[in-house]
């Protein structure tokens, strides 16, 4: 299939690839022709099974994806994120029907999931496969399918898609929607789901919210840049717009947190300063080297003595974004400490 498609098209094909070469001189002619081979021939031939008139319209959309991936030293034997052509090899033919459709939107959307969710600290490029192979029989459009993208990447650590993926699970079919969050109890409704997600931002399925010992520490995020990490130097940690901040040195990050993920988006030092000076009226007490909830004390002495702490509010409840930086309720509180290049994030509801 592939090969008939090349010749029909060679003098196109070729255009395409001296194109891209003089824009990327490094791109290596071997990789691409190793993808050609392992994940566009075995898709041109799963598509000719089902749509053979398709076969060209989706060599095509791949070949130029493939050449992008490829210069960009994205995909192929050595590029930085493998999970792209095991998606290209298992998971496009299982959707095969959607492809047909949209090649290039469907090519686009799986390889943008999987270099987004590869180049994440903490995040699963191959949990997420798996999970949109789970999915797969029930997404009959390729809306809904990009729907089921962007909530199992959610579910898959990017913390910061969660409320376009809880609006994204609003239009698939409850059952789809509640297997990508990896809901497993019979009976489960989505919208009851979607609101205890929004009220408890570290309950995970299969948790009964009753159970759930409060406060508690429920991740550590965060780690020393000499072993891969964000941070140069011990960071503290502050609150802007219902949101925490965390500078280290000259530099500083917004942090989205949840159960399924942590993620870190630089901004300026300016945002950052807007934290300092600010106090919060909460119900924690910090101490050299521990914090008093209500009556519970956690014991954070391997932290070395705490440098600063920070209460984020629950915005999902009513999604807004202009909550005051002092709030009542909090639903959770991050933690630094003087020995620590991380933050510890402790569960408050």
């Amino acid at each position: 299939m592939l090969a008939g498609v090349l010749r029909s098209g060679r003098d196109g094909f070729n255009a395409r690839f001296a194109d891209m070469k003089r824009r990327h001189p490094s791109l290596d002619a071997d990789a691409f022709s190793h993808v050609l081979l392992q994940s566009i021939a075995p898709l041109a031939e799963s598509v000719g099974r089902e749509q053979p008139d398709r076969v060209p319209a989706v060599v095509w959309a791949a070949y130029d994806a493939a050449l992008q991936l490829v210069a960009e030293r994205l995909s192929g034997p050595s590029g930085r994120h493998p999970m792209i052509e095991v998606s290209w090899q298992r998971l496009l033919p299982a959707v095969t029907p959607l492809l047909t459709q949209s090649p290039g939107k469907m090519i686009a959307a799986v390889s943008n999931a999987l270099c987004h969710l590869s180049s994440t600290m903490g995040a699963d490029p191959e949990e997420w496969v798996e999970r949109m192979l789970a999915c797969a029989p029930q997404l009959t459009t390729v809306e809904h399918f990009l729907a089921a993208g962007k909530l199992a990447a959610w579910r898959c650590g990017l913390a910061h898609f969660r409320e376009g993926a809880l609006a994204a699970g609003d239009t698939l079919p409850e059952a789809v929607a509640l297997r990508l969050l990896g809901c497993t109890t019979d009976g489960e409704k989505w919208a009851a789901v979607r609101a205890r997600v929004a009220e408890y931002p570290w309950w995970t399925p299969g948790e009964t919210v009753s159970d759930i010992p409060k406060p508690r520490v429920v991740k550590a995020v965060g780690s020393f840049r000499g072993f891969g990490g964000l941070f140069a130097e011990p960071p503290i940690v502050g609150i802007v717009d219902g949101n925490f901040v965390v500078r280290s040195g000259d530099e500083a990050w917004l942090l989205i947190c949840d159960a399924f993920g942590a993620t870190f988006h630089r901004v300026d030092m300016e945002y950052f300063n807007q934290s300092l000076g600010l106090r919060i009226r909460t119900r924690y007490r910090v101490e050299p080297t521990s914090v008093t909830v209500d009556s519970t004390r956690l014991d954070l002495a391997e932290l070395g003595e705490i440098t600063s702490s920070a209460a984020l509010p629950n915005t999902l409840m009513n999604g807004r974004r202009d909550i005051p930086n002092s709030v009542a309720d909090p639903h959770t509180l991050a933690v630094t400490g003087k020995y620590s290049h991380g933050i510890t994030l402790i569960a408050l509801r």
